[in-house]
C-alpha cells in the first residue's frame, strides 16, 4: 500500500494516508478524509509502501484559498464558543485545567485539549457541551510538555520553544544529561517553561557521551608531555584536558596528548 506521512492538529500527530490522486510532497497542506471528518494536515513524509497496516485516512487534495478561508473561520468560532466550553467547566466544577479548543475542517467535532492532575469524568460535560454547540465532542488529556507545545512561547534562549516550533516527537529527557554536559542543575537554568526538564538537553546528549569515551575523568592520574599530574576539568567541545602537574603548574593538553595512568604504570614510577 502507497502512504505518505501526515501531521496532524497541533500537537503534530504523525499518521499515514493514502495519497490518492493528489500529486503531494513534503510541506504540502493538503485535506485529509479522517474519522472524525474532513481535517487539514501538512505531508512530512514522502510515498511509500508499507504493509500488514491498516490506513484509513485518505488525502482529498491540496489545499487552496478557499480552504484556508475556512480554516479561519474555523478559528475565530473556536474563540466565539471558548468562553462557553470554559463557563461549563466551573459549572460542573471539573478539576482540569482547559489548554485550547480545535475544530476539524468541517467543524463536525470539537477537540478540548485540557491538563488534569487526576481523572476527570467528563460525561456530563461532554453531553451538555455537545447539546449546546451541536457538535460531536472529544476530550483529549494532555501532559505538561504537551501543553506548552500548543500554547508555545519563549524559552530561556530568547527563541520560541521548539516543543511548539518544530519539535514532532518529545523524547524523554533525564537529568544525567545535564550532568554529562556539566551544566549547573539548578533547576533555573535546566527547566522549560513546562516546569520539566529542557528538551534541548537531548540535543548534543549523544556527542557528549561520545565525547566522554575519549576523555578522562576529573581526578584521574595521567602521564602528558610536562610530566604526570591529576585531572581538573575537561572540555568537551575543545576535546582538551586541564591538568594540575606534580610541579603544581597547571596547564591545558589536546585529549591526544594524555594517557591515563594505570597500575602498570604506577608500578614501574615506583620500582624507578
Amino acid at each position: 500500500m502507497i502512504v505518505v506521512g501526515i501531521e496532524l492538529r497541533k500537537l503534530k500527530e504523525h499518521h499515514y494516508a493514502k495519497p490518492g490522486r493528489a500529486d503531494v510532497k513534503i510541506g504540502d497542506e493538503v485535506l485529509v478524509s479522517t474519522e472524525n471528518g474532513l481535517e487539514a494536515a501538512i505531508v512530512i513524509e514522502p510515498e511509500k509502501i508499507i504493509q500488514g497496516k491498516k490506513v484509513d485516512m485518505k488525502v482529498i487534495r491540496l489545499l487552496n484559498d478557499d480552504d484556508r478561508r475556512v480554516l479561519n473561520e474555523n478559528v475565530e468560532y473556536s474563540k466565539k464558543v471558548l468562553p462557553d466550553v470554559q463557563k461549563t467547566i466551573r459549572d460542573e466544577s471539573l478539576e482540569m485545567k482547559l489548554t485550547g479548543i480545535f475544530y476539524t475542517y468541517d467543524r463536525q467535532k470539537l477537540f478540548i485539549y485540557y491538563t488534569a492532575e487526576k481523572r476527570v469524568d467528563f460525561r456530563k460535560l461532554i453531553r451538555v457541551l455537545g447539546a449546546k454547540l451541536k457538535v460531536r465532542i472529544q476530550m483529549v488529556q494532555i501532559g505538561v510538555r504537551d501543553n506548552s507545545a500548543i500554547l508555545g512561547g519563549i524559552g530561556i534562549c530568547g527563541r520560541e520553544l521548539c516543543c511548539n516550533k518544530f519539535l514532532r516527537n518529545i523524547e524523554s529527557v533525564n537529568i544525567d544529561m545535564a550532568r554529562n554536559q556539566q551544566i549547573s542543575l539548578n533547576p533555573e537554568n535546566i527547566s522549560g517553561c513546562c516546569g520539566r526538564l529542557l528538551c534541548c538537553l537531548r540535543y548534543e546528549n549523544d556527542y557528549y557521551r561520545e565525547a566522554k569515551k575519549e576523555l578522562p575523568e576529573v581526578g584521574r592520574r595521567v602521564s602528558t608531555p610536562s610530566g604526570s599530574g591529576d585531572v581538573m576539568s575537561v572540555n568537551f567541545m575543545k576535546k582538551t584536558v586541564t591538568v594540575k602537574l606534580k610541579t603544581g603548574a597547571v596547564d591545558e593538553f589536546p585529549a591526544a596528548e594524555v594517557r591515563e595512568e594505570g597500575v602498570k604504570d604506577k608500578l614501574k614510577k615506583w620500582l624507578k
